[in-house]
């Protein structure tokens, strides 16, 4: 998912198809609306890559919190199948 300028004072968010998704007044409410969707993407761990830092590993069905960190953390389990970004909130 990626955004493109559209106008001036507007953005388009895309999928990775390039295909419009939805349009954003702005470019920073374009920015949240990935932020807010990579947020809820569960990927598997064959994805993973060291760049992406510690993030949110899964089992399925959820039975128990997900582990913080990367595979090469010392105490990682090794039992994770999907991982997901860590989401950042806003300063109120």
């Amino acid at each position: 998912m990626k955004w493109r300028q559209h106008a001036w004072h507007s953005a388009v968010v895309e999928d990775e198809n390039g295909q419009s998704i939805c349009s954003a007044g702005t470019v920073e409410e374009a920015q949240q609306i990935i932020r807010d969707h990579n947020a809820k993407e569960v990927r598997p761990e064959s994805e993973y890559h060291e760049d992406h830092g510690s993030v949110l590993w899964w089992v399925f069905p959820i039975q128990e919190p997900p582990y913080v960190g990367s595979p090469l953390n010392e105490d990682w389990p090794g039992y994770h199948t999907h991982w997901s970004v860590i989401a950042i909130p806003e300063e109120p």
